[in-house]
C-alpha cells in the first residue's frame, strides 16, 4: 500500500513540474524586476528635490535593512504574499495574468521575486552607502542577468517609457509597494 501511495504522489509531482514556467521565462521576469527597480532608484537619485540630509540617509538605510530582513523571513517561510505587488507589476509588464497560470506557477514567480528582491535590496543598501558596484549573489538573478551589465537601461533607451516615481518622503521614502502601484 505504501508503494502505491508513493507512486501516486510522485506522479503528482511530475505533473506539477511539467506545468511550471520555463527557466527562461522566470529569468526574463526576474531581470525585468531587477532593472525596473534600479531604474526607479536611479530616478529617485537623479531627480531629487533636495540633497539628502544625514537623517534622511539614516532613515532610508534603516528602512532598507528592515525590508531586507522581512524579505529573507518571507522567503524562509514561503510567505509568497509578500511578493504580490512586485509580481503583479512584472507580470503585467509581460502580459501575464494570474488566472492564466497553471498550478504553482504564480508561486514560482513570487518565489523568484522574493529571491531577487533580497539581492536588489542589498544592492540598494550598498548604493545608499555609495557603492554602485554590488554584484548579485543569488544564482537565479546571476543567471537572469547572464553577463549583461547590471546597470539598468536608461528611460530614453527603453522600449516602453517609464513614469517618474514621486520623490521620497523625509521619513525614509515610500514603500516598495507604493512605487510598484505607480507602474501598474
Amino acid at each position: 500500500m505504501r508503494a502505491d501511495l508513493l507512486y501516486r504522489h510522485s506522479e503528482g509531482l511530475f505533473a506539477a513540474a511539467a506545468s511550471m514556467l520555463s527557466s527562461d521565462k522566470i529569468a526574463q521576469l526576474v531581470k525585468d524586476f531587477y532593472q525596473l527597480t534600479l531604474t526607479i532608484d536611479d530616478h529617485r537619485r537623479l531627480f531629487p528635490e533636495q540633497p539628502w540630509s544625514e537623517e534622511d540617509h539614516r532613515a532610508r538605510s534603516d528602512y532598507l535593512d528592515h525590508t531586507l530582513a522581512e524579505q529573507r523571513d518571507a522567503l524562509r517561510k514561503n510567505d509568497f504574499e509578500k511578493a504580490n505587488p512586485a509580481a503583479q507589476v512584472v507580470m503585467a509588464r509581460s502580459k501575464l495574468a494570474e488566472g492564466d497560470l497553471g498550478p504553482g506557477e504564480y508561486n514560482q514567480i513570487r518565489q523568484a521575486i522574493l529571491r531577487a528582491s533580497i539581492d536588489i535590496i542589498s544592492e540598494l543598501r550598498a548604493r545608499q552607502d555609495g557603492d554602485f558596484n554590488h554584484d548579485p549573489r543569488d544564482r537565479l538573478l546571476q543567471d537572469a542577468l547572464g553577463g549583461a551589465s547590471a546597470t539598468p537601461v536608461l528611460p530614453s533607451q527603453a522600449a516602453a517609457p517609464l513614469a517618474v516615481p514621486s520623490p521620497p518622503v523625509a521619513s525614509g521614502g515610500p514603500n516598495f509597494s507604493e512605487i510598484a502601484e505607480a507602474f501598474r
